[in-house]
């Protein structure tokens, strides 16, 4: 037997003559919350294995896409059709009083919400 198990035989013999004198002396509530805690963190365990691999498998991705960075992407050319039409003036001003279109605005019922000829429409 080499050295390394002969160590590792006694640790685990150390360990469990431990847990029994622990045991003997817990009661019974203080055992089922040391059970309940062993059964938690058993319960946990499968759930950060898989954090773990959705975690490793995302990173060879994220490689993956670094590598592949260095490569220009496609580019792709969209030809004009024609001109835009040039405005009368410059559109950050305010329309002149002879230019302003007239719009037809047609009410499907509110018809008492709608100003009369001698109101205002003040809100």
């Amino acid at each position: 037997m080499s050295v390394g198990r002969a160590v590792a035989v006694i640790g685990a013999v150390f360990c469990l003559t431990l847990a029994i004198i622990v045991v003997r002396e817990l009661s019974s509530e203080a055992l089922a919350v040391a059970i309940g805690v062993m059964c938690g963190v058993a319960a946990g365990i499968p759930a950060s294995i898989l954090f773990y691999v959705a975690l490793s498998r995302q990173r060879a991705k994220a490689d993956g896409r670094h590598a592949q960075q260095g490569e220009y992407p496609p580019v792709i050319i969209v030809q004009g059709q024609a001109q835009p039409p040039s405005l009368p003036q410059d559109p950050w001003l305010p329309p002149s009083q002879g230019v302003r279109p007239h719009t037809h605005v047609r009410l499907v019922g509110g018809e008492d919400l709608v100003p009369g000829e001698d109101q205002d429409n003040r809100g």
